[in-house]
């Protein structure tokens, strides 16, 4: 809006100024300048604030995110926004939502949940619920006996890395989705699964890539599931591999179960310290 009253009040005065002829020409010279001036300022102010929470990815994210889930929203309607990338009390993904959706009548509720356990829904009825995850938006059942039964708003049995859901499990030491079907996995992950009906098994696909043995050579890893020790893993090639290790016995069919690992010596990373072990492809327990 203020780009296009600029142009206007720019047009009249070269009018006024310079008459009929050059007028059009010079009007298109300052429109480009005005443009051109606008894009690097917008390129600016991407690039600075891309991390922050007030940024131009967060904001994408929340609009595109929402709109490419729920492309025609009901007037009026009342969102739940669970983990957005602001602060709870910031009302950025509210406004950004009703100029998306052409409605000064949305209205949004935020909750903020840690993955530590189930997720509780407000009291309030909610035409759509949005999870947000890392870089990914899941639609969640838009109300809690509907989300009690669906595992989409909760740890799988058995998860892939390419999959937005994947963040459901992972507890810490597992990197964000950035698109592939890999993620790096630090010195110390642990992740959350919830049993299937019937005899089954922990699998975990994985990759080592050279540059990780080319400094610790080997790598040495320990496992714990439900708090259990679990068959270590010793690995001196650089490749792919499948981990497989029973269930304990007494795990129920529908509980959480929390496998863990500890990688003895990491890669450390030269630039920013960080300490890597392996690509994770997919992890969770598997029926016999």
């Amino acid at each position: 809006i203020p780009f296009a009253g600029v142009a206007i009040y720019i047009a009249a005065a070269i009018f006024d100024q310079r008459g009929k002829r050059e007028a059009p020409i010079l009007t298109a010279i300052a429109i480009c300048v005005i443009a051109a001036n606008q894009y690097a300022h917008a390129r600016s102010l991407a690039k600075e604030n891309s991390d922050h929470p007030g940024g131009q990815s967060t904001v994408i994210l929340v609009a595109d995110g929402v709109s490419k889930l729920v492309p025609k929203m009901p007037k009026g309607a009342h969102l739940l926004l669970i983990n957005d990338p602001f602060a709870n009390d910031e009302e950025l993904p509210h406004s950004t939502l009703r100029l998306r959706y052409r409605d000064p009548a949305l209205t949004t509720t935020k909750l903020a949940w840690n993955k530590s356990g189930r997720i509780l829904y407000p009291p309030e009825t909610f035409d759509h619920v949005f999870l947000f995850n890392t870089d990914n938006v899941i639609e969640l059942p838009n109300h809690q006996d509907e989300a009690d039964a669906s595992p989409v708003g909760k740890p799988l049995s058995h998860i892939t890395m390419r999959s937005p859901s994947a963040d459901l499990s992972i507890v810490k030491d597992v990197g964000g989705n950035d698109g592939s079907s890999q993620r790096w996995v630090n010195q110390d992950p642990e992740l959350r699964f919830r049993v299937p009906n019937g005899p089954a098994h922990f699998e975990m696909r994985y990759t080592v890539p050279p540059v990780i043995l080319a400094q610790t050579n080997t790598l040495d890893i320990e496992a714990w599931i439900a708090g259990k020790p679990a068959p270590s893993i010793h690995i001196a090639e650089a490749k792919d591999y499948t981990y497989t290790a029973p269930l304990p016995p007494d795990a129920k069919p529908g509980e959480m179960v929390t496998v863990r690992l500890h990688v003895r010596n990491p890669y450390i990373a030269k630039g920013d310290g960080a300490k890597l072990a392996f690509l994770l492809t997919a992890a969770g327990f598997v029926q016999d």
